[in-house]
């Protein structure tokens, strides 16, 4: 019998056999929520923050820019940077591999943060900046980049550690 995939799979086992086994790799993929999964996500998170807020409140003082309150703005990148960790440390989690947990980091943020980039500043067209110029898009772009790498950085580092003390306490524990 050659198997032809999917289509194969649901004449063999029907439709309700396809998606059993549809739900069970979802969930062989899917992170659980342990403490590797939050510790990762609030140093992902917090490490991304405090970069964002060196750089534009100090480096650059684009907040000296922003024609509203400084407050709502922090409370809402604060919001915005538990999203981004969240989702970078969900995708990092998703392609784990021990031993490339830091590529699998920097590469998933990366990527992230060409996403982010690309939906605040091209898509929804925020910026500190009121005429934007292809050189700060550049230059911004490579920043988020760096920033979200670091992020998913740290965010594999933290699985790695909190993995290898997992495991090494389980061989103790025996």
């Amino acid at each position: 019998m050659t198997n032809y995939g999917d289509a194969m799979l649901i004449e063999t086992a029907g439709i309700k056999g396809f998606f059993e086994l549809q739900s069970r790799q979802v969930a062989s993929v899917t992170p659980k929520a342990d403490s590797k999964f939050f510790v990762s996500w609030m140093v992902c998170s917090s490490t991304m923050f405090i970069l964002f807020y060196f750089w534009h409140g100090m480096v650059l003082n684009d907040f000296s820019y922003m024609a509203y309150s400084k407050a709502p703005f922090l409370v809402t990148s604060v919001a915005i940077y538990l999203v981004i960790g969240m989702l970078i440390t969900f995708l990092t989690y998703a392609l784990k591999k021990i031993k490339n947990s830091f590529k699998y980091g920097l590469t998933v943020g990366a990527a992230v943060g060409v996403l982010v980039y690309m939906v605040i500043v091209l898509l929804l067209g925020l910026s500190f900046y009121p005429q934007v110029e292809f050189k700060i898009v550049a230059f911004d772009l490579g920043w988020q980049v760096v920033e979200q790498s670091a992020g998913g950085l740290l965010c594999g580092w933290i699985y790695r550690l909190m993995y290898i003390r997992e495991k090494s306490f389980h061989i103790y524990a025996r």
